[in-house]
């Protein structure tokens, strides 16, 4: 799990008070950060045979565009040529001195038509973007615009500094934006990088070094009251059994509730049998003249016994559906059970009320809207009309506060980078983790139900909500990632592809 910033520039001024470091220095680690990866990553279908291959530089006018000239000086005299297109004039001091510098080892600076011409002709074997970076707002005026659609027409390889022009700090586009294969972000990781907007266009992302250790750089961190994390593969904790002396009883028993679509509860009960819960009961009135998988059991009411209820999956939002909800959460809280809301009940009008009522459970609550539910969750919590389009261009803000209101439930918003919000009573903030292992390959009916299942699997085995959410997302999407071709995923192959991923987990 690693750290991520709203705002790096305090670390920054953190490094160069505290460590006796200099603007120059920083810069410098991150020009050298920039010429690491332009190595490393420079294939030979990059290269032309028979002349020198050329890295065209897209430099602006601040410190991002600063980092690329260091940038060509530092490549002058390699096997790669440079030639910084001047897309803006410098006008930042760092700038202006990292112009003359690369000038006086005869690095070859041109205009934006001249740079437009190479990218025409196909003549670079690189691009790397350093145009704004991330003190970007707005949209891009025209002359960038235009270059930046050359830019992505090109099929070289593709790098961007710091974070890719065209993306503001918050993630937001509008517009178009640089299309990089690789992101080098300097010095920490930034929220901005890790948008469902921004997917498309940072490709993989690398954090530079600007010559002091991870440690000691993020001891500098930003003051906002609300921590971010990345989740990473290692984040994830799957339910190994250690002991043997133990039954079906020992790893919880879930109730999935089944209404109109039994479809979605089955997948969601089939995909928690398979990710260690001991027992799982497919719960509905009409649940007798259905096909029940040999895994899973088959009940009119809850059972006695279950310590977890999984509700909301193809469930429907009729007024039967409305009520039949009701009954659930009242029995759920009055036998205080775990509980997994998914799709329909999030529709649910005393969904609030019922959450409140929640707050001195020791029981895990987990909702997992995808941004239209969260909308709809939103207007019923506050009874505000917040689009689907806000919801995920202030998404970070959104689960932020929700989890305030209710600080005892542990909210996923699912996306391209789904985000995993919680509240942190110690210190009275939230934390939110962001998952960018999806993919594509998940946007299909009934992914969503697998995910439910996972998380109410592990809920069951005694994880707390947060524990559930982060593990059971991460395996959901490095699951999903598996599908071959990516447009061929169904709930039964990602749930094969759920144990197939355990089965090779490192930490078996």
């Amino acid at each position: 799990m690693k750290r991520i910033f709203l705002d790096t520039r305090p670390l920054d001024a953190y490094a160069i008070k505290t460590y006796a470091l200099s603007e120059d220095v920083l810069m410098e680690n991150a020009a050298m950060g920039l010429q690491n990866t332009l190595f490393k990553n420079l294939s030979p279908d990059h290269l032309p045979s028979n002349s020198l291959p050329v890295c065209l530089i897209l430099a602006g006018s601040g410190n991002n565009g600063a980092d690329g000239y260091a940038l060509s000086r530092r490549l002058k005299g390699t096997f790669i040529a440079p030639i910084v297109c001047a897309v803006k004039p410098p006008k930042s001091p760092m700038c202006i001195l990292q112009s003359e510098r690369a000038k006086k080892v005869g690095v070859d600076i041109v205009h934006k038509e001249e740079g437009e011409n190479i990218l025409k002709a196909g003549n670079a074997c690189a691009i790397v973007e350093c145009i704004f970076g991330s003190g970007f707002h707005g949209r891009m005026d025209k002359d960038t615009e235009d270059i930046i659609k050359e830019a992505n027409k090109a099929s070289c390889l593709k790098i961007a500094c710091d974070i890719p022009c065209g993306i503001d700090t918050e993630g937001n586009i509008e517009g178009d934006a640089f299309a990089s294969d690789i992101t080098v972000t300097m010095g920490a990781l930034k929220m901005g990088l890790y948008s469902d907007f921004a997917k498309d266009y940072c490709g993989h992302i690398t954090c530079a070094n600007l010559g002091i250790s991870e440690d000691l750089f993020l001891k500098g961190e930003d003051k906002t009251e609300d921590k971010f994390f990345l989740l990473e593969e290692s984040d994830i904790r799957l339910p190994v059994r250690k002991k043997q002396n133990v039954h079906k009883g020992s790893f919880g028993h879930v109730a999935v509730a089944l209404n109109e679509m039994s479809g979605a509860a089955i997948s969601a009960a089939s995909s928690c049998i398979s990710f260690g819960a001991g027992l799982v009961t497919l719960v509905g009135e009409d649940i007798n003249s259905l096909f029940i998988p040999n895994s899973l059991m088959a009940s009119r009411n809850l059972p006695e016994s279950i310590n977890t209820v999984a509700l909301g999956m193809g469930f429907g939002r009729s007024e039967k559906a409305q009520s039949i909800i009701e009954n659930y959460l009242s029995a759920i809280e009055e036998r205080d059970l775990n509980i997994v809301l998914d799709a329909d009940a999030l529709y649910f009008p005393l969904i609030p009320q019922f959450l409140r009522e929640r707050e001195t459970s020791k029981r895990g609550t987990v909702l997992t809207p995808h941004p239209k539910e969260f909308s709809k969750l939103l207007e019923i919590c506050y009874c505000q009309n917040i689009s689907v389009s806000e919801v995920i261009k202030n998404r970070i803000k959104l689960c932020s506060k929700f989890c305030k209101d209710f600080p005892n439930t542990t909210l996923i918003l699912k996306g391209a980078n789904s985000v995993i919000a919680a509240w942190n009573a110690e210190t009275s903030s939230a934390n939110i983790f962001i998952n960018p292992q999806g993919s594509s390959a998940l946007a299909k009916a009934g992914s969503g139900d697998v995910l439910a299942g996972l998380i109410a699997a592990l809920l069951a085995q005694g994880y707390t909500a947060l524990e559930s959410a982060k593990t059971a997302s991460l395996v959901h999407a490095k699951a999903g990632s598996m599908a071959e071709p990516n447009f061929s995923l169904t709930t039964t192959t990602l749930i094969e592809n759920v144990m197939a991923f355990c089965q090779n987990y490192s930490s078996l």
